[in-house]
C-alpha cells in the first residue's frame, strides 16, 4: 500500500507507518492500481461509529526531537498549554474556523503557561501578548510536524481551533480542547462535546453562529479547573 502525504508530515508518516510505502506529495509515486483520497476512506471502507476509535496512538514522535524539546521546555511552569488560533488562510472555510489571539484573552488569568505553536501569517500575533497571559511562542522554532509532535508529547494540553494540530494531537493520543464553529467539519459530528475519533479530545461548540466569546469564556472556566486539579504531567 502506498500513502501520499505532504512534505511537512513525511518524516512523521514514514517512521510511524513502516509497513506502508510513504511518498511525498509532488513527487512521482510508485505504480499503483487504485487511488482513494484519504478523506474518502471512511466511506470507501464502510466505517461505522462502532469501529472508532482505532488503536491510539498511531503516530510516533521522533526520539531526537523529543530530546531537543525536553531540554528546550525544561524549567517552564506547569501546566504547559499549546495554542493554535488560526488555520491556513487558503482553506475555503477559514473565515468561520479561525480567530485572533486577542480573542483568547479570557484564558490569561487561569494559571496556565501558554506556548503558541501557530504557523503562517497569524503567528505574528504572538508578538502582542494579551494582558496577563504567561506565554512563550515556539512558532519560529517549529520546522515541521515532527517538532510539533514532540512538543505535544511533552506538554499538558492543546487548545486550538479546528486545524491540523488537533488531528496530530489526536493521532498521538494527546489531550486537546477544540473550538468549533456553529457549522463544523463533518468529522466532529453534532450535539456532543467529545469525538469518537480521539478519546482524549474535548469539544467546545458555538451555539450561535460567530459566537466565539461564549465558548472561550466557558473554556477559561474549564482551564481554571484543569489547573487547580493539577492535571499537568510531571
Amino acid at each position: 500500500m502506498i500513502v501520499e502525504v505532504n512534505q511537512e508530515t513525511l518524516g512523521l508518516a514514514r517512521r510511524s507507518l513502516p509497513e506502508f510505502a510513504v511518498t511525498g506529495r509532488g513527487t512521482l509515486p510508485p505504480t499503483f492500481d487504485i487511488h482513494c483520497e484519504m478523506m474518502s476512506l471512511p466511506m470507501a471502507l464502510g466505517l461505522q461509529l462502532t469501529d472508532l476509535p482505532g488503536p491510539i496512538p498511531y503516530l510516533q514522535p521522533d526520539p531526537e526531537r523529543l530530546d531537543h524539546w525536553r531540554r528546550r521546555l525544561a524549567g517552564l511552569p506547569r501546566p504547559l498549554v499549546t495554542l493554535a488560533w488560526a488555520g491556513r488562510p487558503v482553506h475555503p472555510n477559514d473565515a468561520n474556523r479561525s480567530i485572533t489571539l486577542d480573542m483568547l484573552a479570557p484564558l490569561a488569568h487561569t494559571g496556565a503557561h501558554f506556548l503558541p505553536i501557530q504557523k503562517g501569517p497569524a503567528a505574528a500575533q504572538a508578538n502582542n501578548t494579551p494582558p496577563g497571559m504567561s506565554m512563550m511562542s515556539l512558532s519560529d522554532e517549529i520546522r515541521d510536524f515532527d517538532d510539533t509532535a514532540a512538543i505535544f508529547c511533552l506538554t499538558d494540553l492543546l487548545i486550538s481551533v479546528d486545524s491540523s494540530p488537533t488531528h496530530l494531537a489526536g493521532a498521538l493520543g494527546r489531550p486537546a480542547w477544540v473550538m468549533l464553529p456553529f457549522v463544523p467539519d463533518w468529522r466532529w459530528l453534532i450535539n456532543r462535546n467529545d469525538t469518537p475519533w480521539y478519546p482524549h479530545h474535548r469539544l467546545f461548540r458555538q451555539t450561535q453562529r460567530g459566537d466565539w466569546p461564549t465558548i472561550i469564556n466557558h473554556m477559561a472556566d474549564a482551564l481554571r479547573q484543569f489547573v487547580q486539579a493539577g492535571r499537568g504531567v510531571s
